[in-house]
């Protein structure tokens, strides 16, 4: 029984690290665009991440902020931490 675990386990880390590996050396491209530019990372996946994600455009204006990030910064337009990474990214 417990042989048959340890099997199923080191299958699976097998078949996750070729999925991930096929991922990473396959960009999904966002429509459009050429094969040398960076690829898209879906909205989805960075809300999953436990760690604040902001991102900013050249001007410092904020396109996107994971869930997160929300979650910490009491108000992004009248908080203290919120004007403040504002500050930061116009910077």
């Amino acid at each position: 029984m417990i042989v048959l675990l340890i099997v199923l386990l080191l299958l699976s880390v097998l078949a996750n690290a070729y999925l991930i590996r096929k991922r990473i050396t396959e960009p999904t491209l966002i429509a459009g665009e050429e094969k040398d530019q960076k690829f898209h990372i879906p909205e989805g996946v960075l809300d999953t991440i436990p760690l604040g994600i902001v991102i900013a455009n050249k001007l410092g204006a904020i396109v996107f902020r994971n869930n997160t990030a929300d979650a910490i910064v009491d108000s992004w337009t009248d908080g203290v931490v919120g004007r403040k990474v504002l500050e930061c990214l116009q910077k």
